[in-house]
């Protein structure tokens, strides 16, 4: 679900890090597609803060090419559910749905 951003503490938060060509294959977060050893990816660091009240690392994150530049606008935009293992083209339809957006009327024939 698209969450616009506030001004709220968080008990976990995220480090975006560089696109960067991996040196191991990983899957995307976000479409579950296999993201070969060579292909450019985003890598997220994820942490959050335990009961004692100190930062501790979570397993990284990673994105395909095509799922971050959507998850990209989206947070661009103000949108903060974006970086959480969601289905990056289901929430950019969702997107399209609120604003009355028809993708369709855009593609070229």
């Amino acid at each position: 679900m698209l969450q616009c951003a506030v001004d709220d503490e968080f008990d976990y938060f995220y480090e975006v890090n560089d696109l960067t060509t991996l040196e191991k294959p990983c899957v995307c977060d976000s479409c579950h597609r296999e993201i070969k050893k060579g292909e450019v990816a985003r890598e997220v660091e994820c942490f959050f803060i335990n009961e004692d009240g100190e930062e501790e690392s979570s397993l990284n994150k990673y994105y395909c090419e095509k799922c971050d530049e959507i998850l990209g606008t989206l947070a661009s935009i103000g949108y903060t559910t974006v970086y959480d293992g969601q289905n990056a083209q289901d929430l950019l339809e969702e997107y399209w749905k609120l604003t009355g957006f028809d993708p369709k009327k855009w593609q070229s024939e």
